[in-house]
């Protein structure tokens, strides 16, 4: 009894642990992995601010500038990830994005964002497919992870800054659009 209760558990969380982050819409999806293109279409970013932010509305980007720098982002890796498609009618992406802006303890230089988004594929009859990520935060490669650790330990990650946070997330999200289809 104990040996089918352990083999049906063990297999339970094998089929969890190989669920797939995206969800159809369109059985079978009209999607093709690497070769459906796409445009940035409606992108919504929910900002708040974390704790610990001084005087953050006269050196950061507002909720309307970060829309824009993600639209222009997610542009830029689409293009770069040969995923872009020159005509706005055909495949679109919509995020929802919220994005918590967090400080450094002086108040003065932020930390990394911590992120979640949506994604939806929609074409003109409807929505393809979606995807997203709750909860998580920029990770760039080893030696620029430390030296980007070393700017905000010493308070010097700044507005500047943000907009490679931005390109990271929109990276992250394109990497993912770029795994979806058949």
């Amino acid at each position: 009894m104990k040996f089918k209760v352990s083999a049906a558990l063990v297999g339970l969380l094998f089929l969890i642990g190989c669920a797939s982050p995206y969800t159809y819409h369109v059985n079978p999806t009209p999607i093709k992995k690497g070769e459906t293109k796409y445009t940035v279409g409606n992108v919504e970013v929910n900002l708040t601010l974390g704790h610990g932010g001084k005087n953050v509305e006269e050196k950061y980007t507002n909720e309307e500038q970060l829309t824009e720098n993600f639209k222009v982002a997610l542009g830029k890796q689409l293009q770069e990830q040969g995923l872009f498609a020159a005509s706005k009618n055909g495949t679109k992406l919509d995020l929802s994005i919220d994005y918590k802006r967090t400080f450094h303890m002086t108040g003065n230089s932020l930390h990394k964002p911590e992120v979640s988004f949506r994604a939806t594929v929609r074409n003109d009859q409807g929505n393809l497919a979606s995807y997203g990520k709750s909860r998580f935060t920029t990770a760039y490669g080893t030696f620029e992870e430390m030296a980007v650790n070393v700017e905000i330990v010493s308070g010097n990650w700044g507005a500047e800054d943000e907009l490679k946070d931005v390109d990271q997330i929109a990276n992250f999200i394109v990497m993912m659009l770029a795994d979806l289809g058949d």
